[in-house]
């Protein structure tokens, strides 16, 4: 897994642990399935270096054509630096990464308030 990809998911994390009032988010709007909703939005976290060792300026969560997938997208200085699809189907999916492939499968946690993903990359 690649630094950057480590950050995405880092900054995840980061988002469950401090939504309580330290990132602050900008609604919007969706149609699918509503265990999405918390995550959707744009978050900036308030000391991004401190949190993921990388300048992180925006991470977006934007629905995509899928009732059980989003997009990620991080922004550095409102440039697009990289875009991630999770799916929390269930459904194995495949991936190529950075000239890796292999396949990905996210599904919801039992209380349905985090998403778990397995990914398995192989040269």
């Amino acid at each position: 897994m690649t630094n950057r990809m480590q950050a995405v998911r880092a900054a995840l994390v980061t988002i469950t642990l401090l939504s309580g009032g330290h990132l602050a988010a900008q609604s919007t709007q969706s149609t699918f399935d509503t265990r999405w909703q918390p995550w959707l939005g744009c978050w900036q976290p308030s000391d991004a270096p401190a949190l993921i060792g990388a300048k992180l300026t925006t991470l977006c969560v934007s629905p995509i054509n899928s009732a059980s997938a989003v997009q990620v997208t991080m922004l550095e200085d409102s440039v697009v630096t990289m875009r991630d699809t999770i799916d929390a189907s269930g459904v194995a999916r495949r991936v190529d990464k950075q000239g890796c492939t292999g396949t990905e499968t996210g599904g919801w946690s039992d209380d349905n308030r985090r998403v778990f993903l397995r990914t398995n990359l192989w040269r």
